[in-house]
């Protein structure tokens, strides 16, 4: 019971196992990397590329318009479930 869940995980403050591909330029540099955070290690293509990259670029961008105006509804201390009126 003293192992912490960094060590269950298998890794230390969010670093890669030493075989694991790090995560390319390209994906450092994406506007989107905060919300996919590179995706699972497992998933990069031996560039460092995420194979499932185009799709978590179709989900955030179709989603981001519809999340930020969640966000401003609960601002205004709606519910966000205004939103689905708005959408019809």
């Amino acid at each position: 019971m003293d192992e912490t869940l960094q060590q269950w995980c298998g890794g230390r403050n969010g670093a890669e196992a030493p075989d694991k591909v790090p995560l390319s330029a390209e994906c450092q540099k994406c506007s989107l990397l905060r919300f996919c955070g590179g995706g699972c290690p497992e998933h990069r293509d031996s560039q460092g590329k995420n194979q499932l990259c185009e799709g978590y670029q179709t989900f955030f961008n179709y989603s981001s318009p519809h999340m930020r105006v969640m966000r401003d509804l609960l601002k205004q201390h709606r519910s966000p479930e205004e939103l689905m009126a708005m959408l019809r």
